[in-house]
């Protein structure tokens, strides 16, 4: 809709629009690498690229997260001047690490903007069913990307390197809680989903929990958290500090 949108209205701007879906995400970017890659070749210059993942679920909150605000200059104020009139939450995350599309474009230096209303309990199971997509909130939210793409045309974007974006990897960690991590906590790492059976899940950590300590480690975002893991080794145990509403409660852990 928002290309069609483009579309009809292209003499409104001074700028192109490459509207692009990318298979292989899952497996390793590949689709969206391969894109990058090539683009060097294509006689085309990126300002921005915008990632849309998960947008179908707005919630009562109405939250859209945004990551990678911190890699282009202008981007953190764009997106407050056009959010002012318009009653959505916006999250707003500086940082740029991720696994979607957009992690291929910001690794080439190039600004990104990932929109997402969060996981959900539904997330890669069959009961990710259609009829509960909130179709009104993806209005909303298309409303709000053609108010931004509007004003970027007066904007010039330069990219910027996020100095918290950070190269480690779960991949390395020998344990896992089991959890997938949230993003938007100013300190401490949120639970968006905790996994059936596994560490977390047995431990009784839920859904919304702010992971705050693992021992005497502190988790301040989720770098700190794989760093505070990594000397865990199946069958170890650990006290997990977290924050439940406003309650603070401490969870014994046991990895398998």
């Amino acid at each position: 809709n928002i290309a069609e949108e483009l579309q009809r209205n292209k003499s409104e701007y001074d700028f192109n629009f490459i509207i692009a879906f990318f298979s292989g995400e899952e497996l390793g970017l590949h689709g969206s690498r391969a894109f990058v890659e090539a683009h060097a070749g294509m006689d085309l210059e990126i300002s921005a690229m915008f990632n849309f993942d998960m947008v179908g679920r707005m919630n009562e909150d109405r939250k859209l997260s945004i990551q990678g605000v911190g890699s282009g200059n202008t981007f953190d104020s764009l997106l407050r001047l056009v959010a002012a009139p318009i009653d959505l939450n916006l999250e707003l995350n500086k940082n740029a690490s991720g696994g979607s599309d957009y992690a291929s474009f910001y690794r080439d230096s190039i600004s990104v903007l990932n929109f997402t209303t969060g996981l959900h309990d539904d997330y890669h199971t069959p009961q990710d069913t259609e009829d509960k997509i909130n179709y009104d909130g993806m209005v909303e939210i298309r409303s709000f990307i053609l108010e931004l793409l509007g004003v970027l045309g007066n904007a010039s974007i330069e990219f910027q390197e996020i100095k918290t974006e950070n190269t480690r990897s779960r991949s390395s960690l020998e344990v896992s809680l089991g959890i997938t991590p949230g993003y938007g906590a100013d300190t401490g790492l949120k639970v968006e989903a905790v996994t059936t059976g596994k560490p977390a899940d047995a431990a009784g950590m839920k859904k919304g929990d702010l992971i705050l300590s693992i021992d005497e480690c502190n988790v301040e975002s989720i770098y700190e958290y794989m760093d505070c893991l990594k000397p865990y080794k199946a069958n170890d145990k650990a006290e997990v500090r977290i924050m439940r509403g406003t309650e603070t409660i401490f969870l014994q852990v046991n990895f398998k």
